[in-house]
């Protein structure tokens, strides 16, 4: 049961290793239970705690991949310090052991908005987006790439035959 306490510590671990070397929350209080869901805000409107999400990836035996493809992501090195177990390889390959450790382990949840919550997101097919950042030379926003995109037709319009229509009528 997702409740129970020794879950609720796991989550707790969990989520402060998630959180530890994040510089984007350096000084905020780890007791404000949305601070990871910041990072993360494909499952914002998903879920409303950081542990309910954290759950949910217990839950649903995701928690080992999640962490795997958040450190491959470029959000990384844009939320986390280089010695933060979200950066350093050593540290996250123990890190992500130990999750994988805990796949085969089955969590229920015991409340029936967690559960709500874990169809729901389930259902949705939630997935980490990787993010397109690419910075080049200082991360200024000025300095900031825009990733590619494909191009798009553009519609095109007849503005200047509509004008020169409307000042003849006038005439």
């Amino acid at each position: 049961n997702c409740s129970h306490s020794l879950c609720g510590q796991l989550f707790r671990l969990i989520r402060s290793c998630l959180l530890a070397g994040c510089r984007r929350f350096h000084g905020a209080k780890l007791t404000e239970d949305f601070l990871f869901l910041l990072v993360v805000p494909e499952f914002v409107g998903a879920f409303k705690y950081d542990l309910e999400f954290i759950a949910h990836l217990c839950v649903s035996h995701n928690v080992g991949s999640f962490v795997r493809q958040l450190f491959e992501d470029s959000r990384a090195n844009h939320f986390y310090c280089d010695c933060a177990i979200m950066r350093d390889e050593e540290l996250h390959l123990a890190f992500v052991s130990s999750l994988m450790a805990l796949e085969p382990v089955n969590f229920h949840p015991d409340s029936p908005d967690l559960a709500q919550q874990c169809l729901s997101a389930s259902l949705d097919n939630l997935r980490l987006i990787p993010v397109q950042w690419i910075f080049e030379g200082s991360g200024k926003l000025e300095d900031h790439v825009p990733a590619s995109r494909p191009d798009k037709a553009v519609p095109k319009s007849n503005m200047g035959a509509l004008r020169s229509k409307g000042s003849k009528a006038s005439m």
